[in-house]
């Protein structure tokens, strides 16, 4: 739990830039579906975007998209129509593909994305 709090924050941080990088993919005709790793690991998977000595976030971002995934075999192909429609619409949320050492999941963050907080 605590690593999703890290990364909400880390998101709160660098989602404009997310945003941002994420039109440039679609617009340049890249991917239709770009894909955010955040990961505290050294991996091989898109191009390093922000680092925690570079940006000051928590984790590493990189930016991939659903045919490298899928070219690397972290989404299987028959799941791509499935990835397609949680996805829904890339130009309001974020896809996070979080990788942990003990596991990795995606997570869809709406760009605007705010959390809860309570009042004091």
């Amino acid at each position: 739990m605590e690593h999703l709090l890290r990364l909400q924050q880390d998101f709160e941080q660098i989602s404009e830039t997310l945003e941002d990088i994420a039109s440039q993919v679609i617009s340049e005709h890249i991917s239709r579906f770009p894909v955010f790793v955040a990961t505290s690991l050294e991996i091989a998977l898109g191009i390093r975007i922000a680092s925690p000595d570079q940006s000051g976030t928590v984790y590493h971002y990189h930016i991939s998209f659903l045919e490298e995934l899928v070219n690397k075999g972290i989404i299987d192909r028959s799941k791509v129509a499935d990835f397609r429609k949680t996805y829904s619409d890339p130009f309001q949320k974020a896809c996070i593909l979080f990788i942990q050492p003990s596991r990795m999941e995606f997570i869809f963050l709406p760009y605007d994305y705010t959390p809860y907080r309570e009042s004091s």
